[in-house]
């Protein structure tokens, strides 16, 4: 870290204090101090990563991660020998707290850029920090860019639609019973169409929510925070994606279909309307819900 350039974890004399009201003294505060990005199963990316573990089957995929740095873990977990473990009464409510912590350090954003042969709509907002909005696109009547959302060239966002709005993890921290703040944000790239009154949500953790180039999105579609979709999806109208879901390329999603989170979906696959999908699919299949029955008077 060179001089000048702030700290992952902000002032390090209020991170200090903030780790004493935990119960974390030195010297598990300088462990600590070494985590520069978060780690839960679904997001196991970046280096040094600060993971947690409540159960066997959860510090076992934390001790596979080459990337973690250190696991917070209750007292009855802290049997292994491997010395990135850091016992600690609540290892949940530390790890949620630290997060919330770490997401509410005040972050540089460079003036937002829209490209000269961009339209931005009467009514739309894009904020004025963090966006990047590209040739050709299309902002409609309604429409609210947050900060920290990159559009490439040649989109289309339908009337009403949100794109950067926080998602809904609720956890119980130091702060109380909160939403989690999001810091990371979306990136659409070429050619996508977003109808109207679509929400996507900016990323969680440091991962993106991300939508690959000619993806097609239907009205009153829900994408969660840090999914990644794949090019060419079609994704008709009130699908919903729970966060971290990820699609290949040339996926279809029915009308009001569900994927649930951390879900990962193939190449290729048919997601049929209403079905409601709670386990990655590997091979392109079909998948249905129950078909309607004519039942007799």
């Amino acid at each position: 870290m060179g001089s000048g350039e702030p700290h992952f974890w902000g002032d390090l004399q209020k991170f200090t204090e903030l780790c004493v009201n935990l119960g974390i003294q030195q010297p598990q505060i300088d462990r600590l101090l070494q985590c520069h990005a978060f780690y839960l199963p679904h997001f196991p990316y970046g280096a040094n990563l600060l993971a947690f573990a409540d159960d066997e089957k959860h510090l076992t995929l934390a001790l596979r991660s080459t990337n973690v740095r250190v696991i917070l873990v209750s007292a009855d977990l802290a049997t292994s020998h491997d010395g990135r473990i850091l016992p600690t009464s609540r290892p949940k409510y530390v790890f949620w707290t630290l997060v919330e912590y770490q997401h509410r350090q005040p972050r540089s954003l460079q003036p937002t850029m829209i490209a000269s042969s961009a339209v931005i709509a009467a009514g739309a907002t894009v904020d004025p920090y963090g966006c990047r909005i590209g040739h050709r696109t299309r902002i409609e009547h309604g429409a609210v860019i947050c900060k920290g959302t990159v559009i490439g060239d040649d989109c289309s966002i339908g009337p009403g639609t949100v794109i950067g709005s926080d998602g809904l993890e609720i956890k119980d921290t130091l702060f109380g019973w909160i939403r989690i703040s999001h810091e990371a944000g979306v990136q659409i790239h070429n050619r996508v169409v977003i109808g109207a009154n679509c929400t996507i949500n900016r990323g969680l953790l440091g991962n993106d929510t991300i939508i690959q180039q000619e993806t097609m999105i239907d009205s009153g579609v829900h994408i969660a925070h840090a999914c990644q979709i794949g090019q060419r999806n079609t994704i008709t109208a009130h699908a919903t994606l729970g966060g971290s879901v990820v699609t290949g390329n040339e996926v279809f999603i029915g009308l009001n279909a569900t994927i649930v989170n951390a879900v990962t979906i193939c190449d290729a696959a048919f997601i049929g309307a209403g079905a409601i999908v709670a386990r990655s699919i590997s091979e392109p299949v079909r998948v249905l819900p129950y078909p309607s029955k004519t039942l007799p008077n």
